[in-house]
């Protein structure tokens, strides 16, 4: 039977191909795993059993003869053996959804087990972090027909699809991969960081006005948030990185999508709409004081008639210790704030 070369390896034919950083010198930069240094010979005879796949309409993935596909976690499968199959994506509501898999995948970064500078490509144990980057309410809820089918707890489920998963995953001796799901939330790596789990603001930010303004509101849903944290958590997640130290970086992109106002002509927006700084914030970042367009029902912390600086607390990028489950996410302010 004939061996189908790795993705990797014909990765690196390619980039060999075009000269890119002096060709295989950029393999360590792009491989996810170890692959054998070829011959120029031996890499394009490789090259040319990779076939092209034709066009298709299915709605599947489509590989080329000799690969084959495998789901590794799907969207509302659960992180943890005490939580029962597959989600109803017509009834996931919060609390299941922060133990199960989010939706929309971006960013992965794939940390060894054990961390160490450089990190390994060997071994079969490894942690593996998600970027969430939003949700489709059409294809997340199949039976809705309407807003009117949102009601405050199915949008508050579909909020919680958003953010990071960190899961521990690992390879067995066919060269199969699974998540390792611990028996119970908090035995283990697996977690979900939500836009409600608790942060640590930090940097030159953290203790600016409208994110403190934005942080009693956020809390003020949250009963119980332990001091110095902000129950807003992380959404719209989309580039990220890897530390050298082994830490996870997420960078919050469109969030100005999940904010509207319900009542633009209160007290609160009109105040907000007089301060200059406020306004330009608002323009630099695409969202409104002044429009009550139709949307989503809640959560309550992000209708801006009742937290008009709530944006504040979003477009950073947050730090994530993946090997600490008990960590709290921080979101580094030095970096600065921006949006895709």
């Amino acid at each position: 039977m004939t061996v189908s070369p790795h993705i990797n390896s014909l990765v690196s034919i390619r980039l060999s191909r075009r000269g890119i950083l002096g060709g295989l010198a950029a393999l360590p930069l792009l491989s996810m795993g170890g692959c054998a240094t070829l011959g120029r010979t031996g890499r394009d005879q490789r090259l040319s059993t990779f076939a092209s796949v034709p066009p298709t309409q299915a709605d599947t993935v489509t590989v080329p003869e000799g690969y084959e596909v495998r789901t590794l976690i799907a969207w509302g499968d659960p992180l943890f053996d005490t939580v029962s199959g597959p989600a109803d994506l017509n009834a996931l509501d919060r609390a299941a959804q922060e133990q199960r898999f989010g939706t929309h995948n971006d960013m992965l970064a794939l940390f060894p087990a054990r961390w160490t500078f450089p990190a390994p490509r060997a071994g079969r144990s490894h942690i593996l972090c998600v970027n969430h980057e939003y949700f489709d309410p059409a294809t997340a809820v199949p039976a809705a027909q309407s807003l009117a089918d949102f009601d405050v707890s199915r949008v508050e489920g579909l909020f919680a699809a958003m953010g990071v998963t960190v899961m521990a995953v690992d390879e067995n001796a066919a060269g199969e991969w699974r998540v390792s799901r611990d028996t119970r939330l908090g035995t283990g790596v697996n977690r979900r960081i939500t836009p409600f789990t608790p942060v640590i603001f930090t940097g030159p930010a953290a203790n600016h006005p409208w994110i403190l303004a934005a942080a009693r509101s956020y809390n003020a849903d949250e009963p119980g948030v332990p001091t110095g944290r902000v129950a807003c958590g992380t959404l719209a997640n989309c580039a990220g990185g890897q530390t050298p130290w082994g830490t996870f970086l997420t960078s919050e992109e469109n969030f100005q999508s999940y904010f509207r106002a319900t009542g633009p002509d209160n007290a609160a927006l009109a105040t907000a709409r007089a301060d200059a700084k406020l306004s330009a914030d608002a323009t630099a970042f695409g969202y409104r004081f002044d429009t009550d367009r139709p949307g989503l029902p809640g959560p309550a912390p992000y209708d801006l008639s009742r937290n008009p600086t709530g944006p504040a607390a979003y477009g950073w990028v947050m730090e994530i210790d993946p090997y600490d489950p008990d960590s709290t996410p921080k979101k580094r302010t030095s970096i600065g704030r921006k949006k895709g």
